[in-house]
């Protein structure tokens, strides 16, 4: 099959994302998860280039939105690639809708991780996806699932600071050095360098996923911090 769509590589990102979610408890991503889980994906990414370089060198207002990816989902939909499973207006004007990755969805990611490229991607994005529906499905989180991942979302220190200035459409920058994201990411550049002193049996990409948890437990802890204050203040 063909994909005739004007945004080729946004169409895969959203079959990877509806197919890891597919695997998860929950089995769809709503209108406003699949944007929050690729918002997510997009804004780590600069993390996994960060984990990626330094283990090779070593070693060897409702926040995120994109309208690409809601067309592409539409198109998707259209040629069968996927299926929404609910739908309804709001009070509004808006619309909310699930969406599931149909199996013909699944035959084309099948072809597609077969190119390198596409295979790296499938691998991280699902990996961001899978990990944040752990930390959604966990009692210490309250709310729905699209408020849950709002809530690890806006945990980002740099991003909060987009947030309070009105700024949704920009990434988390690892080049501010006055922000908290970039002296993390400084953190993990140093773990990586010390934990390969020592002979490691793990994978590259095991490794980055450690360090990945260790990334999205810091932004779920924050989110914890802030349900104690608040239940402190009642």
């Amino acid at each position: 099959m063909h994909l005739q769509l004007n945004n080729f590589h946004m169409a895969n990102e959203v079959l990877y994302a509806l197919e890891a979610a597919k695997k998860t408890s929950v089995g769809y991503l709503s209108r406003l998860t699949l944007q929050k889980t690729l918002y997510l994906s997009g804004a780590l990414a600069p993390l996994k280039k960060v984990f990626l370089e330094y283990l090779r060198f070593i070693s060897h207002n409702l926040g995120p939105y994109r309208g690409e990816i809601q067309e592409t989902v539409d198109h998707l939909v259209g040629i069968g690639l996927v299926d929404i499973i609910y739908f309804d207006t709001t009070n509004h004007g808006g619309s909310l809708s699930n969406y599931v990755i149909s199996d013909t969805g699944e035959e084309v990611i099948k072809r597609l991780v077969q190119y390198p490229y596409e295979e790296d991607k499938y691998w991280w994005i699902s990996l961001v996806t899978g990990l944040a529906f752990s930390y959604l499905m966990s009692d210490g989180l309250s709310g729905s699932v699209d408020d849950k991942i709002k809530s690890i979302i806006y945990q980002d220190p740099t991003y909060t600071t987009y947030k309070e200035k009105n700024l949704f459409k920009k990434l988390i920058d690892l080049s501010d050095k006055d922000g908290l994201t970039y002296q993390y990411s400084e953190f993990l550049k140093a773990y990586v360098h010390e934990s390969t002193a020592t002979p490691s049996d793990l994978s590259e990409r095991k490794q980055v996923e450690i360090m990945l948890v260790t990334f999205m437990e810091y932004l779920y802890t924050g989110v914890l911090n802030e349900v104690r204050n608040e239940s402190s203040k009642a």
